[in-house]
């Protein structure tokens, strides 16, 4: 392994706690919003708050799957479990059985993003035109794409018995919670967030990662900070964590200057690159 890499590839607990922290506090956030203005309007702005670091907590949990959040094994199931991924109802060994054959494979035979991205039909696919795009995501953000959230929750691998009598308990504990103080409007909340924002947010995930087939994944720039929270904490740093999977996210943009071979696109050209691509496909297709 280059040492640069080697360097680089080193968990760091504490590296990784202030990003979990800041999430649970924008979670906590959302909540108290509703606390405070429990209407309509008050459910709909604290939902997308709550849905927006629910994906970030996803990403974080991701972290875990590569074994990235601590040295400690232990430490790194549990963290990934309990703060990341049990909160959006999804296990580690799930999602480390479906991500690990991705990354051996990404957009290929053994790929097991291609059936999912199948069976969820053209709509998942990243759009021709800005104004689809905008219609497609619009209707994921209000929740009109329980269909694919169901087909992709659905096809995920079962993952460990363990953990799915965790997860189960998890949640028990937290809806008893909910209906012995009264907050089961919270916990509707919760979930509205996940078939909402937060699947809208994995909606755009998908069509940035791997629409191009490359050896890796997409690689660009964003141009600023407002599009770094639609894409938290480098997520869209994608062709690096390909090549070097064993890097946290946090290290991500480090390593971008180990590969100068592969061009990095602007935010723009990669629209426009993925666009054509698509293009070019269906007029095959057709012919």
């Amino acid at each position: 392994m280059d040492q640069n890499i080697f360097q680089f590839s080193k968990p760091s607990f504490l590296k990784f706690v202030p990003y979990l922290v800041l999430d649970w506090i924008g979670i906590s956030a959302g909540i108290l919003l509703f606390y405070h203005q429990k209407n309509v309007i008050g459910f709909f702005l604290a939902s997308i708050i709550i849905g927006h670091f629910q994906h970030s907590l996803a990403i974080l949990g991701h972290e875990a799957v590569h074994f990235r959040i601590s040295k400690n094994r232990t430490l790194n199931e549990w963290i990934g479990r309990i703060f990341c991924f049990f909160p959006v109802t999804i296990t580690v060994s799930t999602y480390r059985d479906f991500h690990f054959p991705h990354h051996k494979s990404p957009n290929g035979i053994i790929d097991p993003e291609i059936p999912i991205r199948k069976a969820m039909g053209k709509n998942w696919v990243a759009p021709f035109s800005i104004t689809r795009g905008i219609r497609l995501w619009t209707l994921s953000f209000i929740g009109f794409s329980l269909r694919e959230l169901a087909i992709f929750s659905f096809m995920l691998p079962s993952g460990s018995k363990k953990e799915k009598i965790l997860l189960t308990t998890y949640w028990s504990v937290i809806g008893y919670c909910a209906y012995r103080f009264q907050a089961a409007s919270y916990l509707g909340l919760w979930f509205y967030a996940i078939a909402t924002t937060y699947f809208s947010k994995l909606r755009v995930q998908a069509w940035y990662e791997h629409s191009l087939d490359t050896e890796y994944a997409n690689r660009y720039q964003l141009p600023n900070t407002f599009y770094r929270l639609i894409f938290p904490h480098n997520i869209w740093v994608h062709y690096e964590h390909h090549k070097y999977p064993t890097v946290p996210f946090y290290h991500l943009e480090n390593v971008r200057t180990l590969d100068e071979n592969e061009k990095i696109y602007t935010f723009k050209e990669m629209n426009n690159k993925i666009r054509n691509n698509l293009n070019a496909s269906q007029a095959t297709k057709a012919a």
